[in-house]
């Protein structure tokens, strides 16, 4: 019966393993051949890529590889000499540098499941991993981005050591970055970034405009990022500069990823060794170490919800001596105070007594938010300081805090969803915990306390005149 034979032995003919001999970016046993030959054996799938190379080796790609389009491992520790993942005090020890080609092409690119562990993925000026589409269930570890091999030396002119992104109307799902909390081996599993503006990016379009399935269960865990490889503060040279740090956002989300974990589970679950690390960061270039922290904190200005006023005139009550009328007449407006100023006879004269009790709670409100306008800072917190103003006054203020070239970054604390309509980034927190993120239209998009929130107070019409 040699048919059933036949049969049996077919799926053995497609080789699932392919073994990279040569250090040239192109030839025989090189990294490119295998790319090309494994897409091409759809049969063999899932496929190995293993490293022979005799001995510690760089592979510098002279041009980007092919899209790996077929679920494969890349396996930089196996029958690598002395290879080994080890924990964030020893540091890994690695043998395979995969160095990116010249120019914005990363080193390695999928639009299928892929795994890789095992290699330092250096001198990328763009990206050094782009996982795209239908990139599911892929999983990054062990892999130092943006450094050499020796775990200090930084190797990298990046702006994203990782991408996600979506492709043919598709998110990855399920994608991995660091330790999967299985409680096997996760200590080892650790990702070590460097030298890069952002380490990991999520990227995708707006899930109203353009709503894409996929983009579930991402996790980025237990990773180190702008340290060395042993856990430690990386060198700084002559100037204060540290080439490993992360010089912008360690993790930046832009798309709608639902489910994202970024570290160990809040509530239960996952390992300790899921908890990420974060060492050199700068903010505006500048360590934030070697920041002077009262000067920093003059930088900032907080507006809380039931700020104090004294009894003394409006005038005196935002400027307190730091500014003069010039200023003055500029954040009346930007607080819309000036048809409030106007109705008053002495207008900004006008003595607001204890505790401004003269005043409407709206025009409270917004004398404070025109007194920390005056400072000019570059970082605004606002604490529900919008609660006791009717909706049209709330779209004018929130209209003014964004426009102009001297917006500061700006966080606004909110119970009423209206003033957060337009704000980048909405962290929704319930109890303390962090239970949801993203744009407003995302969140509204999808099921959650943030949508329930929403649609209540739409219901009951959350526009109500300004407090007493």
């Amino acid at each position: 019966m040699p048919s059933p034979l036949l049969l049996a032995a077919l799926p053995a003919a497609h080789a699932t393993e392919f073994v990279v001999t040569s250090p040239l970016d192109d030839g025989a046993g090189s990294l490119r051949e295998a790319i090309e030959d494994l897409n091409d054996d759809s049969g063999g799938a899932p496929h190995v890529v293993r490293f022979d190379l005799g001995g510690p080796e760089e592979i510098a790609l002279a041009s980007a590889l092919p899209w790996i389009e077929q679920p494969t491992t890349i396996d930089g520790l196996t029958n690598a000499v002395g290879a080994a993942c080890g924990t964030t005090t020893t540091g890994h020890s690695l043998a395979v540098t995969l160095r990116a080609p010249t120019g914005n092409d990363p080193a390695l690119r999928a639009r299928a499941p892929l795994e890789v562990f095992g290699l330092a993925i250096v001198g990328f000026d763009d990206e050094g991993v782009q996982l795209h589409g239908s990139a599911d269930d892929s999983w990054l570890h062990c892999n130092y981005f943006g450094v050499r091999t020796d775990g200090v030396t930084a190797d990298a002119t990046g702006s994203d050591a990782v991408e996600v992104q979506d492709h043919a109307d598709v998110l990855p799902s399920r994608v991995v970055i660091g330790t999967d909390g299985d409680g096997v081996d996760d200590a080892l599993e650790w990702n070590l970034f460097g030298a890069t503006e952002t380490a990991v990016r999520l990227s995708g379009p707006d899930p109203i405009d353009d709503p894409l399935p996929g983009g579930t269960d991402v996790m980025i865990a237990g990773n180190l990022f702008g340290l060395m490889a042993n856990g430690a503060a990386p060198p700084v040279d002559a100037y204060g500069v540290a080439p490993l740090a992360i010089t912008g956002d360690a993790i930046d989300v832009s798309g709608p990823y639902v489910g994202l974990q970024i570290g160990q589970p809040c509530a239960s679950g996952g390992t300790v060794a899921q908890r990420n690390v974060f060492g050199h960061l700068t903010s505006d270039g500048i360590d934030v170490r070697d920041l002077n922290l009262d000067a920093w904190r003059q930088t900032m200005t907080l507006v809380p919800q039931r700020a104090f006023l004294f009894s003394e005139s409006i005038r005196d009550n935002i400027l307190l001596g730091k500014g003069d009328d010039r200023q003055l007449s500029d954040v009346l407006a930007r607080a819309a105070l000036e048809v409030d100023m106007a109705a008053l006879s002495d207008g900004v004269a006008t003595t607001v007594g204890e505790s401004g009790l003269t005043l409407s709670g709206g025009q409270r409100q917004r004398t404070a938010l025109a007194r920390g306008l005056v400072r000019d800072g570059t970082l605004l917190m606002l604490d529900d300081v919008l609660s006791a103003v009717d909706h049209h006054t709330e779209q004018q203020l929130l209209g003014s805090l964004t426009a102009g070239a001297r917006t500061p970054t700006t966080a606004i604390v909110a119970n009423r969803l209206s003033a957060l309509q337009h704000a980048d980034v909405v962290v929704v927190l319930e109890e303390g915990r962090l239970v949801d993120q993203g744009t407003h239209d995302e969140l509204v998009a999808r099921e959650g306390l943030y949508r329930d929130t929403w649609l209540r107070q739409s219901e009951r019409g959350d526009e109500a005149a300004e407090a007493p």
